[in-house]
């Protein structure tokens, strides 16, 4: 058996699932002709960022006191860019605010980039994840 080495290009803004095609680089099929390879692009979970098209989700944690009195918090972004983010007095849990071009490429076109999408979590006694 042939062994073929491959380079994939994977272009900005490809979403999950987009297929890329190489023809007649793969095995002889039983017409004998050469079959063609599919790859599919599959991403790999991030530990702060959910994808969602171009979009990416992160969530900061605050404290209960925090949601109460108002809040200050930076936010990496997933080009390491540092965001400020100020939340309001009574801040809820499920709060969110946008980032307007500080996501991903888009796949229509790399050179615009979709929304960070900041959500808080509370962290507090009638909150989950507090001891």
């Amino acid at each position: 058996m042939e062994v073929k080495e491959l380079s994939v290009p994977i272009k900005k803004g490809l979403n999950t699932g987009s297929k890329i095609k190489y023809s007649g680089v793969g095995n002889q099929g039983p017409d004998g002709v050469p079959q063609d390879v599919w790859f599919i692009v599959k991403d790999k979970p991030h530990a702060l960022f959910q994808r969602n098209g171009s979009h990416l989700h992160t969530t900061i944690e605050i404290s209960l006191a925090e949601s109460i009195v108002g809040w200050r918090k930076e936010v990496r972004t997933i080009c390491g860019r540092v965001l400020k983010v100020k939340g309001p007095r009574n801040t809820t849990d499920m709060w969110t605010t946008t980032f307007p071009d500080f996501g991903l490429p888009r796949s229509s076109d790399p050179s615009k980039r979709g929304d960070l999408i900041v959500e808080v979590d509370i962290k507090g006694p009638d909150h989950p994840g507090v001891a």
